[in-house]
């Protein structure tokens, strides 16, 4: 990841825009083919250690009321999101891939 990082430099990114615009211009891509997709990878059911505070009767005074328990690797659920984005300026939905739970072999 370094690696990329320090090799991404102002340079770089131009000669990479300059083949892209020969590219489209070679084989007269219109802008509404091109598209910048993106994806994000998020875990649901992480929990973190939170204490609750809830006014009780006196608004000055808080009480912190036990702690709820941490998620167990059992329940983290990995869930996927996509985006893209079309160069003309419109948009895809979002796609959101969710883990398989069953799988049909036959219709």
């Amino acid at each position: 990841q370094e690696c990329c990082a320090s090799s991404l430099t102002p340079a770089a990114v131009a000669v990479l825009y300059d083949i892209l615009k020969e590219v489209v211009a070679q084989y007269q891509i219109p802008l509404e083919n091109i598209y910048n997709m993106d994806k994000k990878g998020i875990q649901m059911g992480v929990g973190e250690w939170t204490a609750v505070l809830v006014y009780l009767l006196y608004p000055c005074k808080l009480r912190c009321f036990g702690l709820p328990p941490k998620a167990s690797a059992q329940q983290l659920d990995l869930v996927t999101i996509l985006e893209a984005v079309c160069m003309d300026g419109s948009a895809l939905h979002p796609a959101v891939i969710f883990k398989r739970i069953h799988f049909l072999l036959s219709i």
